[in-house]
C-alpha cells in the first residue's frame, strides 16, 4: 500500500516539535484543486480549479498536471507529463510548495539542498516563482 504525506512548507508555522501541517493521501486518486469537488481544496486564486491529481502506478504515486494555468512542478521542473514522485521531492502548485513524504519509494529525491543537510534538512533551495 502507498503512504504519501505532503508537509506544507510555506504559510504554516511549525509546531512546538518543529514540524509542519502534513496532509496524509490514503485514497487515490487524488485531486488537488481549487473546486470543492477535489479532495485537497486549496483557496488561492492562483490555483485552478482541478490544478493536478495523484495516483497509483507500478506500487508508486504519480502526478500529473491537469492543464493548470500556472502549473505544476516537481523539484523546479514543470510536469509536463505523469511521473513519478519520490521521498523528499519539492512539490510546487503556482507558489504553494509541499514537501513529499513517500514510504513507497526506496529512491529519494534528487534535491540539492544548500546546506547539504538531505532530504531530512528544512532549509529550502532558493525557488524561482
Amino acid at each position: 500500500m502507498v503512504e504519501l504525506q505532503l508537509e506544507s512548507l510555506f504559510g504554516a508555522e511549525p509546531n512546538e516539535k518543529g514540524g509542519r501541517p502534513k496532509i496524509a493521501v490514503a485514497d487515490f486518486p487524488f485531486t488537488i484543486g481549487r473546486s470543492r469537488t477535489c479532495h485537497l481544496c486549496l483557496s488561492s486564486s492562483s490555483i485552478s480549479r482541478r490544478h493536478c491529481r495523484l495516483f497509483e502506478r507500478d506500487g508508486r504515486t504519480w502526478i500529473e498536471d491537469l492543464g493548470s494555468l500556472n502549473g505544476t512542478f516537481v523539484n523546479e521542473e514543470r510536469v509536463e507529463e505523469a511521473r513519478p514522485l519520490y521521498d523528499g521531492d519539492l512539490l510546487r502548485l503556482a507558489s504553494i510548495v509541499f514537501m513529499v513524504h513517500a514510504s513507497d519509494s526506496a529512491a529519494k529525491s534528487s534535491v540539492e539542498w544548500a546546506d547539504g543537510r538531505g532530504s531530512d534538512g528544512w532549509r529550502v533551495p532558493d525557488l524561482a516563482f
